[in-house]
């Protein structure tokens, strides 16, 4: 492939993947294995761990979403740092390579900080009337859903402890 500089200074897109560029009758090879792990975990943090925790404070946690989110979580983390399943490389240590807390920990703190923001609005306010009553009418048949409310004392070991001593 021959690229115009004068048209193409910084970025080069094509449908099929490109190993290599000819620039200036020069060879250069193209290769992401030489970014280094800094860069690909702030990549992680400001891409992947929104799209991840996309309204994680306002939505029951199951434990089935909470390990969606881990599994997303160290396959990415993993991947930045060159391991796999195989290399058999606990979680905890991948972690503590990236400087990264575990996600679940961010979400209840995150959980945590949203519960405040909605104890401060005015009562008027569709959220906090939405946090503090409870639904009327009957509920479907079966195992009831999670509430956020059953959500957050549930997650919040320090505040069910807080909770049970009054």
């Amino acid at each position: 492939m021959l690229i115009n500089i004068k048209k193409t200074k910084y970025l080069v897109t094509s449908k099929e993947p490109i190993d290599q560029l000819e620039i200036n009758s020069k060879i250069v090879k193209q290769n992401n294995k030489y970014i280094n792990t800094e860069s690909r975990v702030k990549i992680y943090k400001t891409a992947v761990t929104p799209i991840i925790t996309y309204a994680a404070e306002t939505r029951p946690d199951t434990s089935r979403t909470l390990q969606m989110m881990k599994t997303v979580e160290m396959k990415t983390l993993g991947s930045t740092q060159g391991k796999t399943l195989e290399d058999r490389v606990r979680s905890e240590d991948i972690r503590m390579q990236c400087g990264m807390q575990n996600i679940g920990r961010w979400v209840r703190r995150r959980r945590r900080f949203w519960n405040k923001h909605v104890e401060r609005m005015e009562d008027n306010r569709l959220a906090k009337n939405a946090k503090m009553n409870n639904p009327v009418g009957r509920r479907p048949q079966g195992r009831p859903p999670k509430r956020w409310r059953e959500c957050w004392t549930s997650s919040s070991g320090e505040d069910v402890l807080t909770m049970s001593r009054h």
